[in-house]
C-alpha cells in the first residue's frame, strides 16, 4: 500500500482517519510537534515546527500522498484580532511549509488532499442549495476558507493532483459539536444553536473517513468537493 504523510493527524478527524487507514493497510507518517514512541503503533511520527519552518525531512521518505488536516479550532475561543490571525496562520502557514519542502527537495508527490469548510459560502441561512460552483461569501469564515484553499492550490504548479474537501459540521462521538453538546444533553438540557432555525450542513465522521478512502483509491479525482450529507 501507499505511504501517506498526514499533517494534523492527532485531532478529532485525524484519530478516526489514521485508525481506519491503518486497518486497511496504509503506511502512515504523521507530523507532530512532539514525536511519540512509534515502536508498537505501526505509525511513524516525525517532528515539525511551523514557527521554525522545520519539517523532519525523513517524513517524506517513500510518501506519494499528503493529507492536510491542520487548523486551529474555529469555535475554541473569541475571535479577537490575535485569534483571527492564529486561525488563518494555522491553516495557511502549514500548507506553505509543506509546499516549500516538496518544491525545494523535488519530492515525488502524486496527490494532496487538503481541508476547507462550507464556511467558504458564507454564514447565512437561505433556501438556496449550494454547489461547489457557488460563489464565496464575504464574511470572516469565507475569508479563512479562501486563503486556505489558495494555499493548497499551490501544489498544482508542481503537478500534484490537488483535492480540497469543504467539510460541513462533523458529527462523531469523541469530538466536534457532539463533544460540546453531549455533557449538557446528559443533564437533560437539549440546547439549540443560535435561534435554532438555521440550516446546518453536516456529515458523519465515518462518511468523512470513507471519502478519504475513496479519493485515495481513485487516480482521476482532483478539485473541490463539498463534504456534507445530501
Amino acid at each position: 500500500m501507499k505511504k501517506i504523510l498526514i499533517a494534523g493527524g492527532t485531532g478529532f478527524v485525524g484519530g478516526y482517519l489514521t485508525a481506519h487507514l491503518r486497518k486497511i493497510g496504509y503506511e502512515l507518517h504523521l507530523l507532530t510537534r512532539t514525536p511519540k514512541d512509534q515502536s508498537a503503533s505501526g505509525i511513524k511520527y516525525f517532528e515539525w515546527d511551523l514557527k521554525k519552518s522545520f519539517i523532519d525531512i525523513n517524513a517524506f521518505d517513500g510518501v506519494d500522498t499528503i493529507i492536510n488536516l491542520t487548523g486551529e479550532n474555529i469555535s475554541a475561543g473569541r475571535w479577537t484580532s490575535s485569534r483571527r490571525l492564529e486561525l488563518i496562520e494555522s491553516r495557511v502557514l502549514s500548507l506553505n511549509l509543506l509546499f516549500e519542502y516538496v518544491k525545494r527537495h523535488e519530492f515525488n508527490i502524486d496527490k494532496i488532499i487538503s481541508s476547507s469548510a462550507v464556511g467558504y459560502y458564507g454564514a447565512y441561512t437561505s433556501d438556496t442549495i449550494l454547489s461547489e460552483d457557488s460563489s464565496s461569501g464575504n464574511d470572516f469564515l469565507a475569508h479563512i476558507c479562501k486563503v486556505w484553499e489558495k494555499a493548497a492550490w499551490q501544489f498544482e504548479s508542481l503537478g500534484v493532483k490537488t483535492v480540497i474537501l469543504r467539510k460541513g459540521i462533523i458529527l462523531g462521538r469523541n469530538g466536534g459539536m457532539c463533544a460540546k453538546l453531549a455533557p449538557l444533553a446528559k443533564l437533560g438540557i437539549n440546547v439549540s444553536l443560535g435561534d435554532g432555525k438555521q440550516y446546518i450542513p453536516w456529515i458523519d465522521i465515518h462518511d468523512v473517513v470513507r471519502m478519504y478512502e475513496f479519493i485515495l483509491d481513485r487516480t482521476d479525482i482532483r478539485g473541490v468537493y463539498n463534504a456534507v450529507a445530501p
